[in-house]
């Protein structure tokens, strides 16, 4: 059969497709229309598919990771040529980072038209760089060898879908080319035949379980040495850093039968549980001078990386503790370069650790030590007006069964150093792979669609500013997507680091912009609600948490006091312990 665009683009569609892929997120463009049109066919002959549209690149480059990451499948994201597809690469660095499936598909000019002036023409072949694990540049068949160059390098790409790629096409005029309906079945017969659309179950393309085809998948005898260590150990501590729903599921038995403490990061899924051996305020204690040594570790098992906690991090390093890593990926992903990193699918946990073993001899000092901090926080946090105390609210307001996603920033760390336990959250997520705060609003709506759930995102105004236009992802959410808004007049985080001590550190570092968003709301037909103190944000709550349609929570903060208040919380927790 002779391809043209809108059939050859309908094939390439419909690899991903075979592949298991469900949604594509698709920004508007011309030269992309072969892509644009064969998408819109798809939806007839596989109608399980989900097409999501958006008319700025960033924003839906975050909402497509973010579908990919809370569905734990990979999700194709369509731009047309030119500075669309570089929109995209903040998106594609934080699934890089973060080991997530993001497809690619961007539309191209021919080779003929770059570097002569041409509209909208510029070198976009590798534009990811090192930050997708494979590229690939497609052009339309004119024979039967270029067909099968490029359904060799198709099958590269299908090989490596649990990572971002990026797929290049370069699609000459006519774009707009029909495709008769009764020729598509024909089609895919064809490809069928060819070899090019072909089954999900080819090696390396389970999504969920390629960890398990690993070559660095063999370390039975390091395994074997770790487990003899935990039955040697006196003072183990297990370190739940962020780790997937998923990855959790695999785990909790495991956790729960633990007679040691469990350290959480708030991106574990285990911060908010209320098994006696989590630890969820160590970072309020791990450095006090009363707690350091007693609670010195001789082993430390970490699952998970991107621990959000600067003390934790810094606690780990100086136990010189046996300090191991379980990973289910090769990632190196210690920046102390200090861990032995072990490959170790989770689901074999028990095959491997024996649960038991993990004990620690000073877990009643530690659960003492958790239960004090607690009770300080709560007592510290009432009554108080700022970025800790409002988080802290939030969270105890939430509804059983929703979603978070914690911003980056001062948000994240509010949420895991203040946040109470005991919120029956379905997951919590985060955009730590390069800790951006870009995207944070497409990347809550995107969760929102990815887990069929509500989810609540906690954001910074600069953040919340950064992508603005992204309300309009949240307004068309099929389910409510609800923002907590911490309006400190400029990058609060600031104010806790050195740069509070430089000059004119407010123009060049914390730089205020004086904004309040009700009327950018109200612009995008969202629901809004102000507090500007705790008792107004405890009043608005109720109403907030159980509107049906997305909403924005303005919390408006004394953005000169931020650093003060919250230094003054945590020398207060420290000098009452």
């Amino acid at each position: 059969m002779l391809l043209n665009n809108a059939s050859w683009a309908f094939a390439l569609l419909s690899f991903f497709i075979e592949r298991g892929v469900k949604h594509f997120c698709l920004a508007p463009g011309s030269r992309s229309a072969p892509l644009a049109l064969a998408l819109g066919r798809a939806t007839k002959h596989f109608p399980h598919i989900n097409i999501h549209t958006h008319f700025d690149e960033r924003g839906l480059g975050f909402f497509a990771l973010s579908v990919a990451k809370a569905s734990e499948s990979p999700t194709v994201v369509i731009t047309t040529s030119g500075t669309a597809v570089a929109n995209l690469h903040p998106a594609v660095i934080e699934a890089y980072e973060s080991e997530v499936g993001l497809i690619v598909i961007s539309a191209d000019r021919p080779d003929a038209l770059l570097g002569c002036g041409a509209n909208q023409a510029i070198h976009q072949k590798k534009i990811f760089g090192d930050n997708v694990v494979r590229t690939e540049n497609c052009i339309l068949p004119g024979n039967a060898a270029e067909l099968k160059r490029q359904l060799t390098a198709l099958k590269g790409i299908g090989k490596h879908l649990s990572r971002p790629v990026h797929l290049n096409c370069q699609f000459d005029e006519p774009l707009y080319v029909s495709q008769p309906e009764q020729e598509v079945p024909k089609l895919l017969r064809v490809l069928a035949a060819e070899e090019l659309v072909a089954t999900v179950v080819e090696q390396g393309c389970d999504y969920h379980n390629a960890v398990e085809n690993s070559p660095y998948h063999s370390a039975l005898n390091t395994l074997q040495l770790l487990q003899k260590k935990i039955a040697a150990a006196k003072h183990c501590v297990v370190v739940l850093g962020a780790i997937s729903p998923r990855q959790y599921q695999h785990l909790a038995s495991w956790l729960k039968a633990l007679p040691c403490p469990v350290i959480a990061d708030i991106g574990s899924q285990h911060r908010f549980s209320m098994n006696e051996n989590v630890i969820a305020h160590a970072d309020m204690f791990i450095c006090h001078q009363c707690y350091r040594k007693p609670l010195a570790p001789d082993l430390i098992v970490q699952f998970g990386a991107r621990l959000v906690s600067k003390r934790l991090c810094e606690f780990i390093v100086s136990t010189n503790a046996d300090y191991f890593m379980l990973q289910e990926t090769d990632t190196l992903l210690d920046p102390s370069r200090t861990a032995k990193v072990l490959p170790l699918a989770y689901a074999r946990t028990s095959e491997y650790l024996n649960p038991s073993l993990c004990k620690n001899h000073h877990l009643e000092l530690w659960q003492r030590a958790n239960q004090r901090c607690k009770t300080l926080l709560g007592d510290e946090l009432s009554g108080q007006w700022h970025e800790a105390s409002l988080c802290a609210a939030v969270v105890q307001a939430l509804p059983a069964g929703c979603t978070v996603l914690a911003g980056n920033s001062l948000a994240v760390r509010m949420l895991d150093s203040y946040a109470p336990s005991g919120a029956e959250l379905s997951a919590i997520y985060t955009n730590r792979g390069a800790s951006g705060i870009d995207g944070l609003l497409a990347s809550a709506a995107g969760i929102a669609e990815g887990t069929s759930k509500t989810c609540f995102l906690f954001v910074g105004d600069t953040a919340f500013l950064h992508d603005l236009n992204s309300l309009a992802l949240v307004k068309k959410c099929s389910l409510p997507v609800k923002i907590i808004v911490l309006n400190n007049n400029g990058g609060g985080i600031f104010s806790l680091l050195p740069a509070a001590e430089q000059p004119d550190f407010e123009s060049l570092f914390k730089m205020p912009h004086h904004y309040q968003f009700q009327q950018a709301v109200a612009q995008f037909c969202l629901g809004y609600y102000r507090a500007t103190t705790l008792d107004e944000l405890l009043q608005h709550l109720p109403s907030f948490v159980a509107a049906q349609e997305g909403a924005v929570l303005e919390c408006i903060l004394p953005g000169d006091d931020t650093g003060t208040s919250l230094n003054t919380l945590y020398r207060a927790v420290q000098e009452a312990l």
